[in-house]
């Protein structure tokens, strides 16, 4: 799907549940996307609103912080994976990365191992 039909598809409405949504892809190794899944089957969620919800938390936790955030950059042997999430988290992350003279994607790939590590415990 290209730039304009992706466009159009969001505007017409065809697909329930993806306006007010921006379409953001992030390497990540595929037991990292099947963890975040398994949580959002496990809340009873979309797995949209679980990336929401990973994202907005992470942001919620770094902007109380005094100390500079080190961010990780995506697994060179990684997956890219397309996920919607909701633009104002979007604009909230590409804030935090300009603040911080980081990308967007790492930002939200940060929050993504913060999350995954806080499941496993490492």
């Amino acid at each position: 799907m290209n730039e304009h039909s992706r466009e159009y598809y969001m505007a017409s409405g065809k697909k329930q549940g993806l306006q007010g949504r921006k379409i953001q892809q992030i390497k990540m190794l595929p037991q990292t996307h099947a963890a975040i899944k398994q949580s959002a089957y496990n809340s009873s969620i979309e797995i949209s609103e679980m990336y929401d919800k990973i994202i907005s938390q992470y942001l919620d936790l770094i902007d109380q912080r005094p100390n500079p955030v080190e961010y990780f950059a995506s697994p060179k042997r990684g997956v890219n994976t397309s996920m919607w999430i909701n633009t104002e988290i979007c604009e909230r992350a590409a804030q935090r990365a300009k603040l911080d003279g980081t990308s967007t994607n790492r930002v939200i790939y940060t929050a993504i191992r913060h999350f995954t590590n806080q499941l496993t415990g490492f």
